[in-house]
């Protein structure tokens, strides 16, 4: 079993540090760290896990989420576990997803919960009703999504904030459209995703991320 961890960064350095520090803190460490650099040329990174950076011109980050992807292809690797710079994932995270990770599932995410407020969800969760759902009235805190869970599996994702995904299904339904840049990527693959199989948020499974509403700080 081999895991690649995808990062697509730009001009977030402080941030991505920090996102890197904590995979390198994981009960379970991915086989590599891939990083897919938009931006500036990264001067201080280091980990204690194999680490790959690639730069390439900012197309958006439908084109960087389709390079991470390609890498995994392209060497192998079982499961890419995505996120973005500016989030980060509990040192718990990628064991628990690795461990109830089932085969014909196509995806498992943490949930995305805010760094400053761990009760609230950072994206609404929409409340599923049989097979369709409700996008309008949605969950905002994790208790809500806990309560209305079976075995800690909810049936719905916000991908690439701690996302694995799973290789076979990959190939089954292809890479991310680049054509999408930077709007409705997420949407389109989430969709695409779920005809190969099951895809599921882990509740007990979490990733921090900043307040959607409040601009990024860095200092």
């Amino acid at each position: 079993m081999k895991i690649l961890c995808g990062v697509v960064t730009c001009n977030r350095e402080k941030l991505l540090i920090r996102c890197i520090n904590k995979i390198n803190e994981q009960e379970l460490k991915p086989d590599c760290l891939l990083i897919i650099n938009h931006g500036d040329k990264l001067t201080s990174l280091e980990s204690n896990i194999n680490l790959i950076i690639i730069n390439q011109k900012n197309e958006g980050s439908a084109a960087g989420w389709n390079r991470a992807i390609r890498y995994a292809l392209d060497n192998n690797f079982n499961y890419i576990w995505l996120m973005d710079d500016d989030g980060y994932p509990d040192k718990k995270s990628l064991n628990l997803l690795i461990k109830n990770f089932k085969d014909h599932f196509s995806c498992l995410s943490s949930i995305v919960l805010r760094e400053d407020k761990n009760e609230e969800l950072v994206f609404r969760m929409p409340k599923i009703k049989n097979k369709f759902t409700n996008n309008l009235i949605g969950f905002k805190n994790i208790r809500n999504i806990q309560k209305f869970s079976k075995n800690n599996l909810y049936p719905f994702v916000h991908l690439f904030n701690g996302a694995l995904i799973n290789i076979k299904a990959v190939k089954k339904v292809g890479n991310v459209d680049i054509n999408f840049k930077i709007y409705g990527e997420e949407v389109d693959y989430f969709y695409r995703l779920k005809k190969y199989g099951p895809i599921y948020t882990l509740v007990n499974s979490y990733h921090f991320h900043p307040n959607v509403n409040q601009k990024h700080i860095e200092d």
